[in-house]
This record gives structure tokens, sequence and C-alpha cells, in this order.
């Protein structure tokens, strides 16, 4: 057996399993098909009523105020320390502030239309989509803090845990792997779209992602909900999974089945992972182009950080 031979084996074994993998889920879907039909109803009435009336707004006004020169702006004014600390092009400011205010997948979104446009590099982008991935403050505070954990501070703590999670990696990435942002590489300065243009350019972008955005929630929450269902696997164990494939199913079902304070710090792993139906969503937002390998890390370190700060706040009783 020569070398490339030796090479493409591991390659061929891992495609069978793969494909052994996606074979048995369609087995499993087809034989309970109404488990599948039930939760994919759900996940059809989440995005409905939750995910279109909060997401899709942000989505549009984000990519609108990006098309009408809002990132070379911010980035001008404010975010010479921002590329000091993190390694990246100013520019890429406001798809960072964008994720921290309207959450999943908006600042992927604008990363990308940022890298598209021109106003940062393939290797920005890349920076980018790990400091540009956070949950809203409307799901943490509302939708964690006040309706699973019926604490809102604690929504509160989440919020800014992650966050700072996600800052401290950032400075990491870049004291590990150092980059100087030069001036011409900083501010690419370009003409504003006409109103009327941005705005239309920016509702079908917007659906797009929308529509993808739908379509990776309804598929792993169907999963997640087939974890639920197992029987004999232990409730931390269902949590983790569940968690792991989508935040929202997570956290709805770690709040269920542990008690306040490891739901908390459960919850807060999660937030900092953001779970596989956020990573999918950031392939589809960036057409699969940009490489994983080091978000993915930076989600997991993430998910330690914004949890541990959880279990300091749990153990010395700080919300």
């Amino acid at each position: 057996m020569n070398h490339s031979e030796t090479h493409r084996s591991p390659a061929r074994a891992l495609r069978a399993v793969t494909i052994g993998i996606l074979l048995a889920l369609a087995a499993l879907f087809l034989f309970f098909s109404p488990t599948a039909s039930q939760v994919a109803l759900n996940a059809i009435l989440l995005c409905g009523k939750t995910l279109i009336p909060s997401i899709f707004p942000f989505l549009v006004l984000s990519a609108l105020l990006l098309k009408l020169g809002l990132a070379e702006s911010a980035g001008h004014r404010l975010g010479k320390g921002f590329a000091r600390l993190f390694g990246i092009s100013p520019l890429a400011l406001s798809a960072c502030v964008g994720a921290a205010l309207a959450g999943y997948p908006t600042g992927a979104s604008m990363t990308e239309s940022l890298r598209r446009s021109g106003s940062l590099t393939d290797r920005d982008a890349d920076r980018t989509l790990l400091l540009a991935s956070s949950a809203s403050p409307a799901f943490l505070i509302a939708g964690v803090g006040n309706g699973l954990l019926n604490h809102p501070l604690r929504g509160l703590y989440l919020y800014l845990a992650q966050l700072t999670a996600i800052l401290l990696v950032g400075i990491l990435r870049n004291f590990i792997e150092p980059r100087r942002i030069h001036p011409p590489e900083s501010f690419g300065i370009r003409k504003p779209t006409h109103f009327f243009t941005a705005l239309a350019e920016a509702l079908k972008e917007s659906a797009d992602t929308m529509i993808a955005i739908c379509g990776t929630v309804i598929f792993f929450s169907v999963l997640s909900g087939f974890v639920v269902a197992l029987p004999y696997l232990p409730n931390p164990l269902k949590c983790l999974l569940s968690s792991a494939l989508e935040i929202t199913s997570g956290a709805s079902l770690s709040a269920s089945l542990l008690n306040s304070d490891q739901a908390f710090v459960a919850i807060a792993a999660a937030v900092g992972w953001s779970g596989l139906s956020v990573h999918a969503q950031v392939t589809l937002v960036t057409d699969g182009k940009r490489p994983l390998g080091r978000y993915l890390a930076g989600k997991l370190l993430t998910a330690l950080i914004t949890s541990l700060f959880a279990a300091i706040a749990v153990f010395f009783n700080l919300v």
C-alpha cells in the first residue's frame, strides 16, 4: 500500500461512518415519524412566534446600516483600540456590536457582508466570526433569566459573562497568533449605497438568511427531541447532548431537569458553546467558505469560561 492509499483510508472510513449515521437518522425519522413531526411543528411555531419577529428586523436593519457606511464610520471613530486588542480591522467592530445587541446569527451575517464588500479581509473575517457570535440580551435576560430560571438577574449575569468570555478568548487568540493591523488594511473607505438600493438588497439577503436559520433550527430541534426521548439516559447527559445540538432546547431541558444552580451553570456552558444549530447557521451565512476549526475551538473555550463564571457566581452567591 502506497502513502496516498494510506492517507485516504482514514478519510474513507470517516465517510463510511458519516453515511452510516445519516442512514440511521433517516431510519429513526421514518420509524418514529409522529415524534419527528411533533417536534418539527414545535420548532416551526418557535420560528414563527419568536425567531422571525425577533431576528429578521435586526438582520434587515444591520444589513442596511452596513450598506449605508456604518462600518466605516464606526471603525474610524472607535476601532483603533479594538484592532490592537484583537488583531482585526476596526471595520469589524460594527459586526461585534450588532451581534452583542441582536444575537445569533446577526454577527456572522454582518461579518460576511463586510467581507463580500471588501471592507474585511478573509483573515479579518475568520477572527471576527468568534467575536461576533453571542446570544442576544433579549434571549438571555427575558427568555432564559425570566422565562426559564425565574431570575432575570441571572439572565443578565449570563449575558455579561458570555461577552466577557468572548473578549477574553479573542484577546488570547491575538496573543497566541499576534497580528498587526496596518492602516491600508484597516480603512477601506467605500461610497455608501443609495438608500432604496440598499434597502432592497438588505431585504433579499436577510430573507435568505432567515430561511436558512429556520431550517437549521427545525432540523437540530428534531435531533434534540429524539435525545430527550431516549430511555435510561441520565438527565445531565440529556441536557449536555441537547445543548450541544441546539441552545434553546438545551437551555429549556436543563431548566426542567436540573436544580436551579445546576441549570444555571449548564445553561452558561450552552450559551458559550451556542450549539451546532448556530454553527450550521454560521456556515450557511458564510456559504461554507470560512474555515471553522479555530472558531469551534474558540467556542469550546468560551463555553468553559462562561460556565466557570456561572459556577463562581453560584459558589459565592453573587446572583
